[in-house]
């Protein structure tokens, strides 16, 4: 039998070794390398919530709950963490996109820290979760050439962005009573997105470089409800709902003037300007058949609009998302094949975004597939691929991008605060 204080060294270790991995986490998560030219907006491009599961189901999860993975699409989920147990999940983001405009292509590959979260219970009614995520993106680079007012002479701007938002959270989920389950997310938001224009010119035998870098920071929470209820004796049926109040973040820009020879000539005072995170809601349903074939959808609404865009090209409107998946193991049995072991998932998603550019909104619309396949004891690896589509619905001088993402997960289920026992 342990002795209690080789007991207690134990858990501390293991929590200090977690805590070391967040932190590298959110620390990788700093150098993201994203390529989307409309992350110049606002600010960037909003990732899509959840995991390996919820990739693979176009992004549903409200409705979703399992014993052996994390789900922070909706924060009541976790109280289907089993009692006396833990899971550390993290995953590792590859996209490859290709842009294209009515006179230009391009190309982009990058790969990126996915997430890296934690989730156990504390008691009978109380599970939580705690883990670093990306919020958002900033890469873009746009080059025009204008004409020198007043002569034939060209100069030319180039305009880069890059930075991005991390996500630290802390989510926790109570059950008040049988199958009913209520949580809450709790979200640190800290980052920093630079945008720099410089200008170029023969005719001026120069260049003037202009740098914006805004500092990030805002604790925002997030709710969730879950009810779990039997249709027919192997048929489980689960309805969720999410919530998110508004949020506005304060901006810190500090502006940098740079000459010829990279010498300072402006770097004015901190200034101030803010932007809104919108106000959501979302539904969902699930139908989990003999622990063999599940089903979900959701259903997601952003207020957007609260926002007002300095480009008058460009709005920022509400937001609409559906998307459903579906998931099936040909097996329960442990006398089973490897193969029958496997689950297979499927998906979908259509996604209105925030954006509107010249009066067109950008939509994001693909397919999602995915498998969940055991490796060793206790270890699971996932695997997430989505094909998709992100533009305007009609023709028009717009970007539009066709991309391609790999999410590569591992799951690691273990158990805490058992003491082994000799005869």
């Amino acid at each position: 039998m342990l002795l209690k204080s080789d007991k207690y060294m134990k858990i501390i270790f293991r929590i200090q070794f977690i805590s070391l991995l967040l932190f590298n986490g959110l620390v990788l998560h700093s150098q993201t390398n994203t390529s989307y030219p409309y992350s110049m907006y606002g600010i960037g491009d909003i990732k899509t919530p959840g995991f390996a599961q919820n990739r693979a189901f176009g992004g549903a999860g409200i409705a979703l709950s399992s014993n052996s993975t994390l789900n922070n699409v909706n924060p009541a989920s976790y109280n289907s963490i089993d009692s006396l147990s833990f899971i550390l999940e993290t995953g590792l983001d590859m996209r490859r996109s290709k842009y294209a405009s009515q006179t230009q292509k391009q190309t982009n590959t990058s790969m990126n820290f996915g997430y890296l979260a934690i989730g156990f219970r504390l008691t009978p009614w109380w599970a939580n979760s705690f883990g670093a995520t990306p919020y958002s993106g900033v890469g873009n680079e746009v080059n025009t050439t204008r004409v020198v007012e007043g002569s034939s002479d060209n100069y030319y701007v180039s305009n880069q962005g890059s930075g991005g938002v991390n996500q630290f959270y802390w989510g926790n989920s109570f059950k008040p009573f049988k199958r009913f389950f209520i949580g809450v997310n709790m979200s640190y938001l800290l980052g920093n997105i630079k945008q720099t224009q410089s200008l170029t010119s023969n005719f001026f035998n120069g260049s003037l470089v202009t740098q914006d870098q805004q500092t990030i920071h805002k604790i925002c929470f997030n709710y969730g409800v879950q009810y779990t209820f039997n249709i027919m004796p192997k048929l489980i049926t689960t309805i969720g709902g999410i919530y998110g109040n508004k949020n506005t973040i304060q901006l810190n820009t500090q502006t940098t003037v740079l000459g010829n020879l990279n010498d300072t000539l402006e770097n004015n005072t901190v200034s101030q300007g803010s932007f809104t995170l919108p106000q959501y809601y979302g539904v969902g349903i699930s139908f989990k058949l003999a622990d063999k074939l599940l089903v979900t959808s959701d259903y997601k609404f952003y207020q957007w609009s609260q926002n007002k865009s300095i480009r008058p090209e460009v709005q920022f409107v509400n937001s609409t998302n559906y998307c459903a998946g579906i998931e099936l193991l040909p097996s329960t049995s442990f006398r089973s094949s490897y193969i029958a072991k496997i689950k297979y998932r499927l998906g979908g998603y259509y996604n209105n975004t925030y954006l509107k550019i010249q009066g067109q909104q950008i939509r994001d619309v693909g397919l999602s597939a995915g498998l969940s396949v055991p490796l060793f004891n206790r270890i699971t690896m996932n695997l997430s691929y989505n094909l998709g589509r992100r533009g305007a619905v009609i023709k028009s001088g717009l970007i539009t991008e066709n991309y391609q993402s790999f999410l590569f997960d591992i799951t690691l289920f273990d158990f805490w605060f058992i003491k082994p026992k000799f005869n």
